[in-house]
């Protein structure tokens, strides 16, 4: 499959933990559509996800919700 600027099946085979990484930033960033996040591997990869910042901080919200 191609992206308007990426190769998905080439980044895909030489680079498959940043081409999960891109696929979750994309998603997040312009719509998420019909596909679900996983909640542990959105954890795994956050220190890494370049996100908007109003998207990062409610997902921040969601995924480590302060408790009083």
């Amino acid at each position: 499959m191609k992206h308007w600027s990426v190769d998905e099946k080439r980044f895909k085979a030489r680079d498959p933990e940043g081409y999960r990484r891109w696929q979750i930033e994309q998603r997040v960033n312009e719509g998420l559509g019909t596909w679900k996040l996983d909640r542990s591997e959105l954890k795994r990869l956050w220190p890494k996800l370049q996100l908007d910042t109003d998207r990062r901080r409610l997902l921040e919200w969601y995924l480590w919700p302060k408790r009083s």
